[in-house]
């Protein structure tokens, strides 16, 4: 045999084919990575807080937001504090606020306001704070947008509690 021929004996091979088999499928333990603190987000990210509703004996301190106005389809129907609602009546219904709570709503838009009775529950829509009947739409000038961006005074808190809460 030549120094350039190389004979591999067949149980060379068979050993060395076992010892890559065997390291291949090995795994390999790493150190953990040293944890990163979490970068602050950017501008663009953050978000203001959506305004926290008033609590049932909060005074003077007005609520922002979005408010809806109902559809004549509830006309009747029983509101949540029991009575029936009226379109052609200047209530309200809001998440947390004691039935009976007399509250002045300000259309932020156009400055119009009125003083509405909560007698119900509601809005279930996210990112409203309230429902008013289409009689406190009509004097908010607010029919014909449907949703607008209004301000919430709470002018004598109400007496009436109930158990169920719009969430």
């Amino acid at each position: 045999m030549t120094a350039c021929e190389h004979r591999i004996r067949p149980s060379h091979f068979v050993a060395v084919i076992a010892c890559a088999m065997m390291f291949g499928c090995a795994q390999v333990e790493r150190a953990p990575e040293p944890a990163q603190a979490p970068s602050p987000p950017s501008p663009a990210e953050t978000r203001p807080p959506s305004p926290a509703p008033p609590t049932d004996s909060a005074t003077g301190t007005p609520q922002r937001g979005r408010i809806s106005m109902y559809g004549d389809g509830f006309a009747g129907r029983k509101t949540a504090s029991g009575e029936p609602f009226d379109p052609a009546a200047l209530t309200m219904a809001h998440r947390t606020m004691a039935f009976g709570t007399r509250v002045r709503v300000t259309n932020l838009e156009n400055r119009r306001s009125v003083e509405v009775v909560v007698n119900d529950r509601g809005p279930f829509v996210r990112g409203r704070i309230a429902d008013v009947s289409e009689a406190a739409a009509r004097r908010l000038d607010m029919v014909g947008d449907g949703v607008v961006e209004a301000e919430l005074e709470i002018l004598k808190p109400g007496n009436k509690v109930s158990e169920r809460r719009a969430d």
